[in-house]
């Protein structure tokens, strides 16, 4: 039986095209022209675009992706070496349904993808920019401007971004259940209490090779984050077991608890 014989809506788009890569897509695509259209027909009811790692990609698949896959609401471009953002914008700004992105490890790319991605998909809950390290405060203003519903966000390794900007952003996103600024080297203290205060919801905390980082912050982690269920905070030296003893009863800390020294231990006291 011919492909085009199937019943597109009900057989061929959910059971044989959900169940080919992108690139046996774009093989299928070049076949005919009747097969073109229905893989084209096929992209603009895509709802999921997975590209992680994908580096054999070309422009002009990227380009069919912009025109034709404007029902995205889930797109990972994570460590994806080809990402410019002359051709990444097209397809951010053709799908403004869009809740979850991820751009980690995507080096290459600039602020402006965050404007368009910040202008087009207000609805966004989940963002992911890990080691994107060209993250700028401005950027990261504009998306406190325009993103309300902001449920996940990862900026680990975004070195760019500043204490205060990293501050406002916290004191205007409560919804906001898992954060990962880890390796943010200009996180102090402050933002750290703003986040746990206006940010009540959060369960995920990375905090990992934040240097400035004391005793004083995980004291209002402990304090106001009363959901918390994980805790990174490896390479955080000025952060010591005495605040973290109070956390582990309630939620799992990175960081191995040291052993007691026998001196240290409680032995039973025997009347002789």
């Amino acid at each position: 039986m011919h492909l085009l014989a199937l019943p597109q809506e009900d057989v061929l788009f959910p059971h044989v095209l959900s169940c080919l890569s992108v690139q046996s897509l774009f093989l299928l695509r070049g076949t005919c022209r009747d097969l073109r259209d229905a893989v084209d027909r096929y992209l603009g009811r895509l709802r999921v675009l997975d590209l992680a790692g994908n580096n054999c990609i070309t422009r002009e698949a990227i380009q069919v992706l912009s025109d034709h896959a404007g029902g995205l609401a889930e797109l990972d471009l994570s460590q994806c070496k080809w990402t410019e953002d002359s051709t990444v914008r097209p397809v951010i700004a053709a799908s403004p349904r869009m809740r979850r992105v991820s751009l980690a490890g995507c080096q290459s790319l600039g602020n402006p993808v965050i404007q368009t991605l910040a202008v087009t998909c207000k609805g966004l809950t989940e963002l992911a920019l890990r080691d994107c390290c060209w993250l700028s405060p401005s950027a990261l203003q504009v998306l406190n401007l325009h993103l309300r519903h902001l449920v996940r966000l990862d900026l680990a390794g975004c070195w760019g971004v500043n204490d205060a900007t990293l501050a406002e952003l916290f004191s205007e996103q409560p919804n906001l259940e898992e954060v990962d600024i880890s390796r943010i080297y200009a996180t102090t203290d402050r933002t750290v209490a703003i986040l746990s205060c206006q940010c009540p919801r959060v369960r995920r905390l990375g905090l990992r090779g934040c240097w400035r980082i004391t005793d004083h912050a995980i004291t209002y982690v402990a304090e106001y984050l009363r959901q918390l269920t994980h805790l990174e905070v490896i390479d955080c030296r000025d952060v010591t077991e005495r605040t973290l003893r109070a956390l582990r009863a309630r939620c799992s800390v990175d960081r191995p608890e040291p052993r007691a020294h026998p001196w240290e231990m409680d032995y039973p006291l025997y009347q002789i």
